[in-house]
């Protein structure tokens, strides 16, 4: 007897997705977890850890519209997406994630009265565009009765938009036009007129917790700063006078909830999804509207982190940093002593943008005790920011003696209006600068195999450099495009002094 195992499986962390003739698979592939490089964030500016596609399927009606398949029934279904176990690690231009499906139709009924539909697999890839679009194509096949085969039934393309109406928190969703399409008549049924893809996209957060569970929400702040979608720990504040005499300065953490914070109306940390908080409190309207951007409407998404400093002889500073949707971060601070003053919106000005996050909020007198209040915190994804920025701008040639330690440095805008390139020129671009670097590279740090040179000028008239004797591939050159000799800078040899 031949058993038949489809579909995909997790085993000790070995990630199985291949239909096969055993339960065994001798290639399994080990699993990856979020990688930052692997998400997206460059192309759709913040980061995602995995998605969902669905596949639509419709037929013709008796007056040519588009209405449910009755073969392929339920007429829609869910492929789940990911980072593929072969993208390139060390690089954050990773826009290609992929999935494997397996669903049986229920158009039907053997005669033991179990389902008797179409086994079907259906391969999607998904492709994320630097104009934030998604390109998606999924690939059916249809596993056929006693041959034990998948047989091609229908691949095709689709260009996917984003769904407006969300703020992205938890994801975002795109969608397709219906297009027309066919499927192979014989084997797979010719019922299917037209297909349309969705894709929901799940979103990777970081940042502080409301409650002790895996799945609570965040109440980092989250703001959009250059284009690019930020998310800020539970930060620190040191607060000081402004004559830097008055009392002593304080540090204190914000945003850290404890396990019984919530009776108490005690929580430093909250998220507001437009209807409750989280966690709850009692009169949230007092932390909900408090005099920053956006408060209104009442659904707007806010995330707070807040704390108390004590100031012997003054009470206490109660201080809240809010984000309302992705504005920028609002800071506020009230007095509490033998009574409670009203809250008061400070100026905050980022020092720093990153490593770490430095913020500073002056109060210009408005406050008892004159306080000035600095905060710290870390911002999530800095690094990959900065490797998607220097891909566009890229790294300034560099010097022989200062190879190991050159520094990447931002490119000056370009003056005069000139047009942006587009997003294919780019990562031409992104290639070219990487090609070029590797020449400097070779050039600073010649390799271990070079030897002495063979000419003063360049005899090829390829814009390479002079004829250098190699140990390993008898001559070469160090840069250029000399087909007829071996390039440092395409040598897989290549092994610097």
């Amino acid at each position: 007897m031949v058993y038949v195992v489809s579909g995909h499986a997790n085993l000790h962390k070995d990630h199985v997705v291949k239909p096969g003739y055993s339960v065994c698979d001798p290639n399994a592939v080990p699993t990856k977890g979020f990688d930052i490089n692997c998400s997206l964030v460059c192309f759709l500016k913040q980061p995602y850890i995995s998605g969902v596609v669905t596949f639509r399927t419709y037929r013709e009606d008796c007056d040519g519209l588009p209405v449910g398949t009755r073969q392929y029934a339920p007429n829609f279904f869910m492929i789940l997406i990911g980072c593929p176990s072969d993208y390139q690690e060390g690089s954050f231009i990773n826009n290609t994630w992929t999935g494997t499906a397996n669903h049986t139709t229920s158009q039907g009924v053997d005669v033991m009265g179990l389902p008797a539909g179409y086994r079907l697999k259906l391969d999607a890839i998904m492709t994320a565009n630097p104009t934030g679009t998604l390109s998606l194509s999924v690939s059916t096949s249809r596993l056929m009765p006693g041959a034990l085969e998948y047989v091609g039934c229908n691949s095709v393309g689709f260009e996917l938009t984003e769904i407006t109406g969300s703020d992205g928190y938890y994801g975002r969703n795109f969608e397709s036009e219906l297009i027309p399409t066919t499927f192979n008549d014989n084997e797979c049924g010719g019922e299917v007129k037209f297909v349309k893809a969705e894709i929901a996209l799940i979103s990777y957060h970081f940042g502080c917790a409301t409650v002790y569970e895996p799945s609570a929400p965040k109440c980092n702040l989250r703001t959009n700063r250059g284009g690019f979608i930020r998310e800020y720990s539970c930060l620190v504040v040191l607060a000081s006078p402004s004559d830097g005499v008055s009392w002593r300065p304080r540090v204190e953490q914000l945003g850290i909830n404890s396990d019984v914070c919530e009776a108490g109306d005690s929580c430093q940390c909250y998220y507001y999804d437009g209807v409750a908080i989280h966690p709850a409190r009692n009169f949230k309207e007092s932390l909900l509207y408090i005099g920053c951007p956006g408060e209104m409407p009442t659904s707007n998404v806010q995330r707070l982190q807040m704390v108390s400093v004590g100031v012997s002889g003054m009470g206490k500073y109660e201080i809240i940093l809010k984000t309302v949707v992705l504005g920028a971060i609002c800071v506020a601070v009230r007095v509490v002593g033998t009574t409670t003053g009203p809250w008061v919106i400070g100026t905050l000005t980022v020092v720093q943008g990153v490593g770490p996050l430095i913020m500073v909020a002056n109060f210009s007198g408005l406050l008892a005790g004159d306080p000035i209040f600095r905060f710290y915190g870390a911002e999530f994804p800095s690094a990959a920011i900065e490797d998607c920025v220097n891909a566009l701008t890229g790294p300034p040639p560099m010097e022989p003696h200062d190879a190991p330690h050159r520094q990447f440095i931002a490119a000056p805008a370009s003056q005069g209006g000139a047009p942006l390139p587009s997003p294919t020129q780019s990562l031409d671009m992104t290639k070219a600068r990487e090609m070029v670097r590797k020449i400097y590279e070779v050039k600073a740090r010649p390799c271990i195999n070079l030897g002495m040179a063979l000419e003063t000028a360049p005899s090829c008239g390829c814009g390479g450099g002079i004829l250098h004797r190699c140990s390993v591939h008898g001559d070469c050159r160090q840069a250029g495009n000399d087909p007829k000799k071996k390039l440092c800078w395409q040598c897989d040899d290549y092994a610097a002094k």
